[in-house]
């Protein structure tokens, strides 16, 4: 198949980028015009994104303004593969952008490419003005309600708080109590009354007050990343609101499938290996050091403390969840709902075999420990 026919070929969702894959990753041939993608401006660290894919050799990227280099503050190399093997490139650079004059080149191999911006493409150089003004126009913006101005919101699941939103908001409203702070969760909750008792500020989820103060909070911050956190407003949602992800336990595997549809601007890791497969200079991940921390979970602290503090006398049985015992979720909420037979499974009837074992009992009444059974929040429906 000739370069011109795939280049022309427009039907079955096939995009440039797929193009340049089949031409570079199949073909061995260069594309007969590059594409550099501005896709984002960090307004608060005047920073943009530009996106350029390639195939896996690596090319010599060159970005300039008025024709003197700019060295980027990030770089990533998102790694995408088909059938296990490498087959695509995408090159994510934050650029500094300071200032409103100038114009801005990016060069490929050395070759000039096309500067595309807004779905609109440009040869060559593109005004930084324009590409200002591009992103400082998009909207929805945020709100201005004087109760929810420049708020932070922060929530665990919707049913359920003790998670590491929980325990960073403890932690601002103890180090910093002027900052606006407000922590959402369905009224419903059994955790509701008790937040409420330590003075948190709660909204309940979904409400007309949760989605008032959604539309002016500068900040999202959850444990959580599912479509019921990030996506409440839809396309009502802030252009110019950020998304911290603190993650509810150590990504061991690749979730990047699912993650990289989410726009996270902070992404929490509590363990080195783990920091480098989600924020290293190359990866399945979108995220790069830009959106990358490590920093361990803020329910860490609280364990810590409490373990320094306890007198050892429980024995903690917590296993995890199994997603075959579990409905398709709505998408609206944390809730699951058990299929039918979960109660006649290996997993329950396994877990239920322990907890009545006689033995098990006779031994930590001799080592005067009791035992304490805690299932995961998807599998509590199992307790009766």
């Amino acid at each position: 198949i000739g370069v011109e026919t795939v280049m022309q070929f427009e039907l079955a969702g096939c995009w440039f980028m797929h193009k340049l894959a089949i031409l570079e990753s199949l073909k061995g041939t260069p594309p007969p015009f590059q594409i550099a993608y501005i896709e984002e401006m960090d307004e608060v660290k005047q920073q943009v994104l530009i996106t350029i894919y390639t195939g896996t050799k690596a090319p010599i990227l060159s970005y300039q303004r008025d024709g003197v280099d700019i060295i980027p503050d990030h770089l990533k190399v998102v790694e995408h593969k088909m059938l296990d093997e490498d087959f695509l490139h995408c090159w994510r650079c934050w650029l500094p952008l300071v200032g409103g004059t100038g114009k801005l080149a990016v060069k490929i191999n050395g070759k000039s490419a096309r500067l595309s911006l807004g779905g609109k493409l440009h040869q060559d150089t593109l005004p930084v003005g324009d590409i200002r003004k591009h992103f400082s126009s998009r909207t929805p913006r945020r709100r201005s309600v004087p109760r929810y101005e420049n708020c932070w919101l922060l929530m665990d699941r919707d049913t359920h708080a003790d998670d590491n939103a929980e325990h960073l908001y403890r932690h601002i409203a103890r180090t910093d109590p002027s900052k606006n702070i407000f922590f959402v969760l369905d009224e419903n909750s059994f955790d509701w009354d008790r937040l409420s008792r330590d003075g948190f500020k709660l909204l309940a989820y979904g409400s007309v007050e949760h989605r008032s103060a959604a539309t002016c909070a500068s900040k999202i911050i959850s444990s959580h990343a599912d479509a019921y956190v990030v996506d409440l407003l839809g396309k009502s949602t802030p252009v110019n609101q950020h998304f911290i992800f603190l993650q509810h336990g150590v990504t061991k595997d690749d979730l990047s499938g699912w993650l990289n549809k989410k726009k996270i601007h902070c992404f929490v890791t509590s363990a080195d290996r783990e920091y480098q497969s989600i924020g290293g200079s190359s990866g399945a991940y979108n995220v790069g050091s830009k959106e990358t921390v490590l920093t361990g979970m803020p329910r860490h602290d609280r364990l810590k403390y409490l373990a320094d503090t306890c007198e050892p006398k429980d024995i903690l049985i917590m296993p995890t969840w199994r997603n075959a015992l579990m409905a398709t979720p709505a998408g609206t909420s944390a809730k699951r709902v058990l299929v039918d037979n979960a109660a006649e499974s290996t997993y329950a009837t396994a877990w239920v075999g322990l907890l009545n074992d006689p033995e098990l009992k006779r031994m930590a009444e001799q080592a005067g420990k009791r035992i304490v059974f805690f299932p995961h929040a998807n599998m509590q429906e199992l307790l009766e």
